[in-house]
């Protein structure tokens, strides 16, 4: 069980002293946890992560942000650590270095040679090998290796000889290229996400919410690192002292996460290359390498919708200099944050007040709660309480977050739950509300038991959602279920008998089909219009694949193949005796 946070709470975070961690730089230089019931500490380990895992392992810290591949290795081997979440999930570019009067040209004659290696397990140890096996030599020239303890001694290996190449972050020898002391005759991308975020098992397990918490206080600073762009520029260029044009081009390709999520393709990638490579001796499924319960395993990171979504909110809240401290709940919702995470937003929510009668003080649960925006919504207008249900922890720690600076914490909370197997109190709640969540779920039958095992009797349940008019081709099925995310549309009367076989009686529909058809033209379109705030807010991968859900919401609706609907059912009443 996970304790909430006590005031003499310590973390010690630990990462390399490079332009990646800016952010927690910038959030510690700033006073960002200064109002936290919680401590934070930094130490630079210019070691790398092989330096960081010893120091987790012998409880000189309790959170670093690392290498994916050194901390894949040290978990195999046994270190009392797991990956709580991603914190850069571009890969990292790593410059292949010899030095200045070395005969080697290209990394092909790096065959056979000696690379200097920071220690046993870190990245450039890790990467070496990668080298190795992209360029076809491995299994006959296995590398070998100088250990030298990090930058600094990788310069005095490769001017004494003793090591031919070196593999480190291509930004950070810059200087040493630019000087004419090294030469860079390559570059490696490695082929799994560049930095995870890693903390000791007794920390995760007795302050999990916590660490929920401190990825979203570095969150706002790794969002911001985009929207400010020039500032950012600034910052690496004089901290780190690296060249404008080099800052800005590593702006562009670096994608910070900075959640707790991890991208289960990515890991399994990462896992299977280690183990070729012989790095590790085993593959290990990856729930041995996660923690779990504070951090989503999902098949791929949810990026343009997560980021679309959070990084509007984000970026709304900074435009309006509220990225930090108390918020008045009208100017949160002021800045659009219901419109952003609800189909339909604030109509939506005015209407699940009135229709179902919500009134101060009763119980009300809301599934597939996202970032706690309708929640927040029904508990200020109508005063009840809201249990909020989302199965990703990242939306969970900012729906936290936010619900505890507009000072309603103590009545609106959030569980980290599938809705499908959920532990919900029996008969506890007046009320159930699902706002176009349901059509994400495979297994609605089980939802709706839940659902109807929550709710008190005689009380109702409020869906929105989409429904089929005529069976999809397979083209069409293909496509909502990659870019909606739906993966069981259904016809109405297919739904209907979801509800009834979970006993909900008096299943009333309300056809929301044509204020839907005009609004979905009307999104898509302002959308397109807005498309320069989008791409410079979140960048042209994220606009597109936005882009491409709303043109297809607005497509179906125009060929009349989706309707929207909204339903009532109620909870039966125990028969009498």
């Amino acid at each position: 069980p996970m304790t909430q946070p006590q005031e003499s709470l310590t973390l010690r975070v630990g990462g390399v002293p490079e332009h990646f961690n800016s952010p927690w730089y910038i959030a510690l230089g700033e006073g960002d946890f200064a109002a936290r019931p919680y401590e934070v500490t930094w130490r630079d380990f210019p070691g790398g992560t092989g330096a960081m895992c010893k120091a987790l392992e012998d409880d000189e810290l309790d959170v670093a942000v690392l290498l994916a591949d050194g901390v894949l290795r040290a978990i195999t081997q046994g270190s009392p650590i797991r990956i709580i979440g991603t914190y850069v999930d571009s890969p990292l570019y790593w410059g292949i270095h010899v030095h200045a009067d070395s005969p080697i040209e290209q990394p092909g004659e790096l065959a056979g040679q000696t690379f200097a290696i920071s220690r046993i397990g870190s990245g450039s140890h890790l990467m070496s090998y990668v080298e190795a096996h992209a360029r076809g030599w491995l299994g006959e020239h296995t590398p070998e290796f100088e250990v030298v303890g990090g930058l600094e001694g990788a310069r005095e290996a490769l001017a004494r000889g003793s090591a031919q190449g070196f593999l480190w972050e291509r930004l950070m020898t810059r200087p040493l290229v630019d000087a004419g002391e090294w030469r860079q005759i390559g570059v490696r991308p490695s082929p799994w996400p560049a930095f995870l975020v890693a903390a000791r098992q007794d920390v995760i397990q007795e302050h999990g919410e916590v660490l929920q918490e401190l990825l979203t206080v570095v969150q706002r600073r790794c969002h911001e690192m985009k929207i400010a762009r020039q500032r950012t520029i600034r910052y690496v260029e004089q901290r780190f002292g690296l060249p404008t044009a080099d800052v800005a081009a590593w702006l562009d390709e670096t994608r910070w996460r900075c959640a707790p999520a991890v991208s289960l393709g990515a890991m399994r990638d990462a896992v299977e290359m280690l183990h070729r490579v012989h790095i590790i001796e085993r593959e290990p499924e990856i729930e041995e390498l996660v923690a779990t319960s504070i951090c989503a395993l999902a098949d791929e990171l949810p990026q343009a919708l997560y980021d679309y979504r959070v990084g509007g909110v984000r970026d709304a809240l900074a435009r309006a200099n509220r990225s930090f401290g108390p918020l008045d709940y009208e100017e949160l919702n002021l800045l659009g944050e219901v419109e952003r995470f609800y189909d339909y937003g604030t109509a939506s929510c005015l209407e699940a007040v009135r229709l179902l009668g919500i009134r101060r003080g009763e119980r009300v649960v809301e599934v597939g709660s996202r970032i706690g925006a309708a929640s927040r919504f029904l508990n200020h207008h109508a005063g009840c309480k809201v249990t909020g249900i989302e199965r990703v922890p990242a939306l969970v720690a900012v729906a936290r977050d936010l619900t505890r600076r507009c000072g309603m914490a103590q009545e609106v909370s959030f569980e980290v739950a599938d809705i499908t197997s959920a532990s919900l109190p029996a008969e506890h709640f007046d009320h159930a509300l699902a706002l176009m969540v349901m059509l994400h779920v495979k297994d609605r039958a089980a939802a709706w038991q839940r659902c109807a095992g929550a709710l008190r009797a005689g009380q109702c349940l409020l869906v929105e959602d989409l429904l089929l008019t005529r069976p999809l081709d397979e083209a069409q099925r293909m496509l909502v279920t990659s870019v909606l995310d739906a993966p069981n549309l259904v016809d109405q009367t297919a739904y209907e008998r979801e509800l009834a076989a979970a006993g909900f009686v008096d299943v009333r529909a309300q056809d929301l089909t044509d204020v839907w058809k005009v609004w979905s033209k009307e999104r898509e379109a302002q959308f397109v219009q807005e498309r320069e705030q989008h791409t410079r807010t979140h960048g042209a991968e994220i606009y597109e694949s936005r882009r491409l859900f709303l043109r297809l919401m607005r497509d179906l609706f125009d060929i009349g193949q989706l309707r929207a609907v909204r339903f009532i059912a109620r909870k039966p009443l125990p028969s009498l005796p």
